[in-house]
């Protein structure tokens, strides 16, 4: 339960990063929301990917940091194109405000990412003790 709380601290922080610049960006800049969002999906991405190895799933692995970070830019990218997709489907379908959308989206996008940085992180423990 501990660990989850944090995982909803660090989630939570990478939230707000990402739907304050989709919102400058889309408000500010002009952008449209579908191209704001993957940019500001990669804003919350590397708050979320920093705060999760200062305060989640801190394990002594012998995986390389490259190859850690790119399994995580892996993951995450199969959740950007779910969060695009559900973006989409509440703005353009259901006919919600855009900053509504990513908010359910990202609710719902939540559970993937913490599943599968939680599969990550069993994946680092089996390699360091032989397991299969």
């Amino acid at each position: 339960m501990y660990e989850f709380s944090r995982y909803v601290l660090v989630g939570g922080s990478a939230a707000i990063v990402n739907i304050g610049v989709l919102t400058i960006l889309v408000e500010f800049c002009g952008l449209n929301f579908l191209l704001s969002n993957t940019c500001s999906f990669f804003a919350g991405l590397f708050v979320n990917y920093f705060l999760c190895k200062k305060f989640l799933f801190i394990k002594n692995t012998r995986i390389r940091k490259t190859h850690e970070f790119f399994l995580y830019v892996i993951f995450s990218l199969l959740s950007l194109a779910f969060d695009n997709f559900l973006l989409w489907l509440f703005t353009n379908i259901a006919g919600l405000f855009y900053v509504i959308s990513k908010i359910l989206s990202t609710a719902i996008a939540f559970w993937w990412n913490f599943l599968s940085r939680k599969l990550l992180n069993t994946m680092q423990e089996r390699g360091n003790h032989g397991q299969p």
